[in-house]
């Protein structure tokens, strides 16, 4: 762990075990990140962007899983029927194909992760900046992510997404 992660982890409990030493009034509240960027319109315009781009060859993957499974069934049901050669003839074609796919599948996947994490930074600045101004209009001491900050517990009250979700809206309009 590095030293800013270990200094990170503990100002949480820094601020509820020693309130004398914390600021007079602090207040903590929390943001989903993963929801801010699901249902922000800056992350639902990237969405977008992702299926008009990855949409047509998903399709394509998907079909050709349906075709592989059609000759496998039809594989299955016609076996018994046919002589040793046509078996191992089927087998090869299917392993070919199944090995095709699941070669493209993976590139697929790592070429939509990649985009994936690249939108998400595009989005991230904005979204931090939106946190920011609320917290400031707010007056909440600290911030934190809500799956990322290691707490066990706290009140729903202290919820600001909704409030990111507006500002990072008017913000990127």
């Amino acid at each position: 762990m590095t030293h800013r992660a270990a200094l990170l982890a503990l100002l949480p409990c820094l601020a509820f075990a020693a309130p004398g030493l914390a600021a007079p009034d602090a207040t903590v509240g929390y943001v989903d990140m993963q929801k801010v960027l699901e249902q922000s319109q800056l992350g639902q315009r990237a969405q977008q962007r992702l299926e008009k781009e990855f949409g047509p060859q998903r399709a394509e993957i998907a079909k050709e899983e349906n075709a592989i499974r059609q000759l496998k069934d039809a594989f299955d049901r016609d076996q018994p029927l046919m002589s040793k050669e046509q078996i191992a003839k089927r087998e090869q074609e299917l392993k070919a194909r199944l090995q095709a796919l699941q070669k493209e599948a993976a590139t697929f996947q790592e070429r939509l992760m990649i985009e994936q994490q690249k939108i998400s930074q595009e989005i991230i600045g904005p979204a931090v900046k939106a946190v920011e101004k609320v917290a400031s209009a707010q007056k909440i001491s600290a911030v934190f992510e809500r799956s990322r900050a290691g707490l066990l517990y706290i009140d729903d009250d202290l919820e600001l997404t909704d409030a990111v979700l507006e500002q990072l809206d008017a913000d990127t309009r």
